[in-house]
């Protein structure tokens, strides 16, 4: 494969991005992505699969297929924005050499690491509200970071949760580690701080934002 593996990549991912029926190829093949059946001359011939099968010069690795599943978890998430914004969003980022690379190697990082196939969904989510102007790229990020980083049994617990103060659960405190959570108050009670948790701006981003069906 001539030029940059890299580039390639990210110019496969603005293509689905963009284009709503390379993104269905990636969406329809769901689960079956892992199934041994769908072979590698197959799978060469979808959008970003090509490329990673041609980036590694055999045959899709199991990690490649994780990969691609959770890219179409997340493009999944954006498959109710209008075509016209979604139309606007990639000629932005055609448009910005910097904040493409910014967009693009930030989203490649945060799939091949994410640990579970969930993440994807809630990261989805997060980008729909940035192709919608709903977040900032730095708020896009911060989210992001929370995702990656926190428990998913974390995570959904604080999207179950039904009040934004007065949050005191054995997993408050990674989550304010995440910057999702902030002390409230502390209540004494004989020699020990029994420290109370509220949403913090980023956690109520987070429930509004990610917190959305799968």
């Amino acid at each position: 494969m001539s030029g940059d593996p890299l580039t390639s990549l990210k110019t496969d991912i603005l293509v689905v991005l963009r284009e709503s029926s390379a993104a269905d190829r990636l969406i329809d093949l769901g689960e079956s992505i892992l199934d041994a059946e769908l072979t590698d001359e197959v799978l060469r011939r979808i959008p970003v699969l090509g490329t990673i099968s041609a980036l590694n010069q055999i045959r899709l690795g199991i990690k490649d297929r994780l990969f691609v599943r959770k890219l179409a978890r997340l493009l999944h998430q954006l498959h109710e924005v209008p075509t016209h914004e979604r139309s606007r969003f990639a000629q932005q980022l055609a448009d910005d050499d910097t904040f493409r690379d910014r967009v693009l190697s930030h989203l490649i990082l945060l799939l091949d690491r994410l640990d579970e196939i969930e993440k994807a969904t809630l990261l989805g989510n997060a980008l729909r509200a940035l192709v919608l102007s709903r977040v900032t790229f730095e708020q896009f990020t911060r989210l992001a970071s929370a995702i990656d980083h926190g428990h998913i049994a974390d995570l959904r617990s604080l999207m179950a949760l039904q009040a934004d103060r007065g949050i005191e659960t054995s997993w408050a405190f990674p989550l304010a580690a995440l910057g999702l959570l902030e002390p409230q108050h502390g209540n004494a009670q004989g020699y020990f701080q029994v420290e109370v948790y509220q949403l913090s701006e980023l956690g109520r981003l987070f429930r509004d934002t990610c917190a959305r069906p799968g």
